[in-house]
């Protein structure tokens, strides 16, 4: 589990990064980064559904995928590093 400060610095990384919209709370026993976005009713009729909105949910799961992409690349430089490391051991 990371602790608070070491995801704050991803926070701010993701932030200069032009990642604006996320934020980090704290939960129970963890955190969480987060994005606001408007509550859609599933429940609700799609006529009722105002599209700004629902524009604006899938800006934040392209957001999300994208930030989920940066990460997926950074494991696999970090783990390529690890191998190379322990390969010259």
């Amino acid at each position: 589990m990371h602790k608070l400060g070491e995801l704050a610095v991803v926070l701010k990384w993701l932030h200069e990064s032009g990642h604006t919209r996320i934020g980090l709370e704290k939960t129970r026993k963890s955190a969480a980064f987060r994005i606001s976005t408007p509550e859609i009713k599933m429940s609700s009729p799609f006529e009722t559904w105002r599209l700004p909105e629902l524009d604006l949910c899938f800006e934040v799961i392209q957001e999300l995928a994208d930030i989920a992409g940066m990460f997926a690349i950074i494991d696999s430089v970090i783990l390529k590093n690890q191998i190379i490391i322990n390969h010259q051991k």
